[in-house]
């Protein structure tokens, strides 16, 4: 009480913010001690006069919406700006290519010398059409003649940076204004040719378009308008109202013009050159635009018939089917006056069928009104009503005069005056029936205005029969019950309600194939009725039948809607779900996630005790960044971008079925409910507030507890009006605290105690915090370190005791260690479930199998579910198979049967009798035949899976590889260097196509490695024709030998992998290898992103594979980097040289190391970059030749012959120092060379007697070099004695000699630029790293250099961090953690690090950079409650949800 009445006192004393006051009460018990006797009195007294606290803790509050308990934790969804949630990184494999023409794919930007002059279309591979005066002004033309200068051309829509690519204009038309212009190169990734669409009638359709105009053109600029008539030249005319966004401005002209009704371009905008905003403009439309353009109007097309996840329209009536019977029904029941409340579950169809289907009919029939309304189309849906009866009741108004009067009307309509306003509409239309249709009652219910003053509002009209008017109500069946109460209708239900039933078969069939007839289209054999066995009886079917649709219509081929199409689209059940994926991985950047996230779910309404619907958000609500992202996503479908009837722009999903179909937004929404749910009572208490501005309104009490903590973990989700509702009721609760504790100024000495006493406990706790967040790092480090078998629990432990202590050494040590594990790897998949050496995935990455003893796990990497799924079996697994597409399973079960299953479902689909015991399996890519051989030399079932038939092929033997076509042609091959073929349907071999040792085969091709006279070659034959299909050399580690090593062969028979090498048949070359060793390999992804999965230890891991450093497929024996840190050059087993750019780590050149020798030739080779210069020095211990080369393009620049010494079995190193000089140890000779040009420098020192003294070992190894900083003197180290030597280079001659007490092998580190400190390293020791001090005369002095504190690769990293003026040994390589040696090279800046064992990758330096890489491979894995409640006292239970 004591500390409650401190806080309170202070609050009326002093200007204390009310979180301090909430920190001050935790410390209650101890401030109370400090405080007399008095003061106790003094505070009760105030405590009665304060009646209780206005801003108790959220956990006591209740009201407008109850905040989590704290059982429940943190807020499932933290603040925008700084959410931690890990998003998926985006698979290879889930991402198709962009189904229909999207606006973000194709909006090109055209820019030149004189800047960013406007925007274009992509309408081709290379081809982009835009205005011919926006070329002009791009390269600052005034004249109108078809330039000769090339523009640049972007696509700023695309959501990751790129260059602006050059193009040249191929076609130019002045007087029409158009140009096309062809690009230079394949424009980026991600991209689209537009598909635009043409109409007969574009009038009144709204439409956007993203221009570029001065001050805007970095980013783009989104304005709107309207499409009106054409011109004499078949141009349209458009206008801007006005009504906010942009006028049309130079820096719109050529932009894409997005069809709001079509859902789709039409054209490009031709704005004027005023430099003034104006509001009219002209739409070249497509088929004016590509009339001189044949193969770009090839690609335009009739609007899609379907509707995509909107429902159909007036307009849509021409190829709206399959509900002729409700038509007829609803019409009988609108020629009488009376109430029809047409409901069912979202997705039924009922506004489809109102809208596209009775209002029609309605107008066709004489003397009858229709008047439509929607009530979130209003700033409420009173206004609603209103707007849609004054163009009816006004008609001669325009629509300014309209606006205006919009009050006026919808307060004669809160009087009670509907009727009245009726009778007059009838009269001025001289019709004398009216039907009222309210489409989507549910938003009155829904919306932040009483529903009551709707209601009340239309209830009179409902009474008054006389008045002549239908009233047609579409709502959601959950809401149905609830209108009927209102309307007070519920004793009339079986006369009001029509329910919308299903489609049967028939008429969905009806739905499907008519409207395509209408637009000259057809559906290929069979596609149809695979549609409907797709959808079957599935409730919420007719949106995900017609969003299917509509992405079949754009990917349509000369008319035709195939079945690789549809295939492509992932069908009617997953087209959905699988295109707001590719949405959201493809077209969005990482850093619009958590933007986009949150305008998403501002779009999803979540009424208590009621299903999630969508949310109608006018532009005004949200931010300017918030109404960005929704005009681009718009383009996508996912959003509907309108403007009602009051000039209200408006934002909403485009379907409901986008909330329970799509899981990432579904989840969102499941975990989002609490907050959701108390956002909609506050807009409610806002609009009640705003209404009439009383303070009594404002919020209060335990109502504003709550409004505070949502604030303060959802600020950014919350509209601008709402956070200043809250801080109005926060400033006006603090005024009543403060009137309340006017005798607080008779405690401020007391207090001022207090508050010390309080900052000082506060110290207190913060110091041993400090303690047990520092103690806890060491214990999760130590553990980091010692849990091998549990890579990902290991990450987890290293990252958390990172965050908990990021500057300790061990801590670092930990981080660094467990970065250096998967720095070449993009995914691990580890925990419980990894336990088995056998691994299948799909060829699009979206699904991995592994095989167990009992069981078969699937995981699915791009959901965040941190362990897999789980098929549990009776008996042990004796084989599995998944076909290509990862949707077919099959299972053999040692009891004698194969379980067919779908992965990505985990449903089970059929389950076959086989033979018992181990069986081979193996599935065509499509999943529709099976082989199955029983173990031994027993036939093969080949299976029909649709028809459930089998045939047997009889074998010689037991089968080491099956593999099927997608036709049933069957490949086998029985280990005897031959492969069978049978043809689909034939039970005996139709050839015998001979293989090699090292070889792989699919359904239709045969792959390997073949020995010939000239060297290995990798041939490709055609299981089919027996055509070859690839014959090139090509030799690597692996390819070689006689020993039967089976590879795989994917992709189409496009990616042969073997020995952990995958080569690209079509292309005839390497594209790379894992960085580490592939175990069962499985190769996922997609054209240039090509990816390998292994079993990697007791996990799965992804490595991505390009021609990069990472996945270089040849040891790594030797490597530099350029002194600017551009480049790695690596000498390779192979005996070439290869030069690697170190941003990209693609490979920019190679050669033989040696001029005049060939690949494949392996020697001693030192190679060196020269300091300040892009060039090389080369020399290898089989010539003597010194050989200088530039960097990149590796050509030779000079070449010197080294003095003539021992054999080649002597040490060799090769130093370069400063001023472009090189010191060579080579044959027993140390020469010091110029390179500008080559040339010697000094006479040298001939140590070849020093050499001749050692055992042949210790010649080899025990002889070191380490110049000084210039090369005018080095020191010579015998480390099997010890004995370090500092020689003069110019003159010849030792200046002096060292004796390095200790005993075993002295091994140099690294030496200071004058000499006079050497660093050493052994490994037996406490502490590995020793720093000597080499004074002129006496013993050297040993201490303890700066940085490291072990000897292991991290600390070797610590001390070049520490120390990078030393003279390090390139020779010197160290363990990581027990495991192979390695070489680590500081790059310049000391931002990223060269470390190099069979293989070299560059990797960073920075910890922050090894947690980000770390927690990104998990892909949103967090502690378990096991392993949270192991953590200690103090460590970060959620290490990966940082940025």
């Amino acid at each position: 009480m004591l500390a409650l009445g401190v806080a309170g006192f202070m609050a009326g004393a002093l200007p204390v913010p009310d979180w301090l006051l909430d920190r001050w009460d935790k410390q209650s018990s101890v401030i109370s001690m400090v405080i007399g006797g008095v003061t106790m009195v003094l505070a009760v007294i105030a405590m009665r006069r304060d009646g209780r606290r206005d801003t108790p803790s959220p956990s006591q509050t209740a009201g407008v919406g109850a905040s989590p308990s704290p059982a429940s934790g943190p807020s499932p969804f933290p603040r925008a700006a700084g959410n931690a949630e890990a998003d998926r990184p985006p698979s290879e494999g889930t991402r198709k290519e962009a189904r229909g023409a999207r606006l973000g794919l194709s909006a090109a930007r055209v820019q030149g010398s004189a800047g960013v002059s406007g925007g274009g279309c992509l309408v081709g591979v290379r081809e982009v059409v835009t205005c011919a005066h926006v070329v002009s002004g791009a390269l600052g033309l005034r004249d109108a003649g078809r330039p000769g200068e090339p523009v640049l051309v972007d696509f700023p829509l695309l959501g990751r940076a790129h260059q602006p690519i050059m193009a040249e204009v191929v076609a130019w038309d002045g007087a029409a204004d158009v140009a096309l212009l062809r690009l230079a190169e394949p424009p980026p990734q991600g991209t689209q040719p537009a598909r635009p669409v043409t109409a007969d009638d574009y009038w009144g359709h709204s439409f956007r378009v993203l221009g570029f105009p001065r001050g805007r053109a970095d980013s783009g600029v989104w304005a709107s308008g309207r499409l009106l008539g054409r011109r004499g030249d078949g141009w349209l005319q458009v206008e801007n109202p006005g009504r906010g966004g942009h006028g049309f401005r130079p820096g719109f002209s050529g932009a894409t013009v997005w069809d709001e009704e079509l859902n789709a371009p039409i054209g490009i905008l031709a704005a004027g050159n005023s430099g003034h905003a104006a509001r009219t403009a002209y739409v070249i439309p497509a088929d004016v635009l590509l009339s001189g353009l044949p193969d770009q109007a090839a690609q335009a097309t009739a609007p899609a018939p379907y509707r995509g996840l909107e429902a159909f329209r007036e307009g849509d009536a021409d190829v709206f089917f399959g509900r002729r019977k409700e038509i007829r029904d609803l019409l009988d029941r609108s020629s009488r006056p009376g109430v029809t409340v047409v409901y069912g579950p979202s997705g039924s169809g009922k506004s489809s069928l109102v809208m596209a289907g009775l209002l029609p009919r309605l107008r066709e029939k004489a003397g009858v009104c229709v008047i439509t309304v929607r009530p979130a189309h209003g700033r409420t849906p009173l206004f609603a009503l209103a707007a849609a009866l004054l163009p009816a009741l006004e008609p001669e108004r325009g629509e300014t005069s309209r606006m205006a009067e919009l009050p006026g009307l919808a307060q004669v309509l809160a009087e009670g005056g509907i009727v009245e306003v009726v009778q007059r509409v009838r009269a001025r239309t001289g019709q004398d029936e009216l039907v009222l249709v309210i489409d989507q009652f549910e938003e009155v219910f829904t919306s932040a205005h009483p529903a009551e003053e709707f209601v009340s509002a239309l209830l009179p009209l409902l009474r008054a029969t006389a008045a002549g008017v239908h009233t047609v109500v579409t709502v959601r069946i959950d809401y149905s019950d609830r209108v009927l109460d209102q309307l007070r209708t519920a004793d009339l239900r079986q006369e009001v309600l029509y329910p919308v039933m299903p489609l049967d078969r028939d008429r969905l069939r009806e739905a499907i194939e008519s409207p395509a007839h209408e637009r000259g289209v057809v559906f290929q054999a069979d596609l149809v009725e695979r549609i409907l066995d797709d959808v079957g009886d599935e409730p919420g079917r007719l949106p995900l039948v017609e969003f299917a649709l509509t992405m079949l219509w754009d990917r349509q081929s000369g008319g035709v809607l195939s079945h690789d199409a549809y295939r492509e689209i992932e069908g009617a059940a997953g087209a959905l779900a699988a295109y707001a994926e590719q949405v959201w991985n493809e077209q969005l950047s990482p850093a619009d996630h958590p933007r986009v996230r949150s305008l998403l779910l501002q779009l999803v309404r979540q009424a208590p005790d009621h299903d999630p619907s969508c949310a109608v958000l006018p532009q005004e609500a949200l931010s300017e960044e918030q109404w960005r992202l929704g005009q681009e996503l718009a383009t996508t479908r996912l959003l509907v971008a309108a403007e009602d009837r009051q000039g209200v722009r408006t934002l909403r999903l485009a379907h409901e079925s986008l909330i329970s179909r799509w899981g990432r937004l579904a989840e969102w929404v499941r975990a989002d409910r609490d907050f959701r749910t108390w956002h909609h009572d506050l807009r409610r208490a806002f609009e009640r507030w705003s209404a009439e501005r009383e303070t009594d309104r404002l919020l209060r009490g335990t109502d504003l507890a709550t409004a505070r903590h949502w604030l303060d973990v959802r600020h950014d989700d919350l509209r601008p009006a709402e956070r200043a509702f809250v801080e109005a009721s926060s400033h006006r609760s603090a005024q009543v605290r403060r009137g309340r504790h006017a005798m607080g100024t008779a405690v401020v000495v007391l207090l001022l105690v207090s508050l010390v006493s309080g900052v000082q406990i506060y110290r207190g706790h913060l110091t041993e915090q400090e303690k047990l967040r520092t103690s806890a790092a060491q214990t999760l480090a130590g553990r980091a370190d010692e849990d091998q078998e549990n890579p990902d629990l290991a990450i987890l432990e290293a990252v958390a005791a990172y965050r908990s202590d990021p500057r300790a050494p061990k801590v670092e040590r930990a981080l660094f260690n467990r970065y250096s594990d998967f720095a070449g790897a993009d995914r691990l998949l580890a925990g419980s479930g990894v336990t088995s050496q056998r691994l299948l995935a799909a060829e699009d990455g979206g699904v991995i199998i592994q095989e167990e003893s009992h069981a078969v796990k699937i995981w699915q990497p791009d959901r965040s579910a941190a362990l897999p799924k789980q098929i549990a079996l009776s008996s042990p697994v004796a084989g599995t198979a998944l076909s290509a597409d990862g949707r077919v399973l099959a299972i053999a079960v040692e009891d004698g049967s194969v379980e067919l299953w779908n992965p990505r479902e985990h449903r089970l689909l059929d389950k076959l009798p086989i033979p018992r015991g181990k069986a081979r399996l193996a599935l065509d890519p499509a999943g529709r035949y099976l082989a199955v051989q029983p173990a031994g030399p027993r036939p093969v079932q080949v299976w029909d899976l649709r028809l459930r038939q089998a045939r047997s092929v009889p074998l010689a033997g037991q089968a080491q590889t099956l593999q099927l076509a997608e036709d049933g042609l069957l490949s086998v091959s029985l280990g005897d260097h031959r492969l069978l073929v049978f043809e689909p349907g034939q039970s005996r071999s139709a050839r015998t196509v001979p293989t090699s040792a090292v070889f792989a085969h699919d359904g239709t091709i045969a792959a390997g490695c073949v020995p010939t006279r000239d060297g290995i070659r990798v041939r490709g034959v055609n299981l089919r024709t027996g055509a070859s299909i690839a014959d090139f050399p090509l030799t690597f580690r692996g390819c070689e030998g006689n020993v039967s090593r089976p590879g795989t062969l994917s992709h189409g028979g496009r990616l042969l992998s073997v020995e952990n090498v995958l080569i690209d048949l079509r292309a005839g070359r390497i594209i790379g290898a894992p960085a580490g060793y592939a175990y069962a390999p499985a190769v996922t992804g997609r054209d240039g992103r090509w990816s390998i999965w292994t079993v990697g230890g007791p996990g799965l891991v992804r490595f991505p594979v390009a021609r990069t450093l990472d996945t270089d497929p040849h040891e790594v024996l030797e490597s530099a980097v350029t002194g600017d840190g551009g480049h790695v050059v690596t000498y390779d087993s192979d005996g070439r040289l290869r030069v690697w750019d170190a941003a990209s780590k693609l490979l920019v050149n190679e050669r033989p190391a040696a001029p005049n020798s060939g690949s494949g030739t392996q020697v001693a080779t030192r190679v060196v970059a020269l300091t300040g210069r892009r060039e090389i020095a080369v020399i290898s211990a089989d010539s003597r030749d010194l050989v200088l080369m530039s960097v990149p393009d590796l050509r030779p620049i000079g070449s010197a012959r080294l003095p003539a010494g021992a054999d080649g079995q002597a040490p060799l190193s090769l130093h370069a120092v400063a001023g472009g000089r090189l010191v060579v140890f080579a044959r027993g000779m140390l020469t010091v060379w110029e390179t500008t040009p080559l040339r010697r420098a000094a006479p040298g020192l001939d140590l070849r007697e020093r050499l001749s003294a050692l055992s042949p070992q210790e010649a080899g190894q025990g002889l070191d070099v380490l110049p000084n900083v210039d090369g005018n003197a080095a020191l010579v180290i015998e480390g099997t004695a010890r004995k370090v030597e500092h020689w003069d280079l110019t003159l010849g001659r030792a200046t002096r000699s060292h004796l390095i007490p200790g005993s075993g092998e002295l091994v140099p580190v690294a030496a200071g630029p004058d000499l006079t400190q050497l660093i050493t390293y052994a490994a037996t020791v406490e502490r590995p790293f020793t720093a000597w001090s080499l004074p002129p005369s006496g013993q050297p002095v040993p201490a303890e250099p700066q940085g490291p504190a072990d000897g292991h690769a991290f600390d070797l990293l610590q001390l070049l961090r520490s120390n990078p003026e030393l003279r390090y040994n390139a020779s010197f390589s160290i363990s990581r953690l027990g495991d192979s040696l390695g070489y680590l090279t500081l790059f310049s800046g000391g931002g990223k690090l060269l470390y190099r064992t069979d293989e070299a990758r560059i990797m960073s330096t920075a910890p922050q950079d090894w947690a980000a890489h770390l927690c990104a491979i998990l892909g949103g894995r967090s502690f378990t409650s096991s392993e949270l409640a192991r953590l200690p006292r103090g460590a970060d239970p959620t290490p990966c949800e940082h940025r």
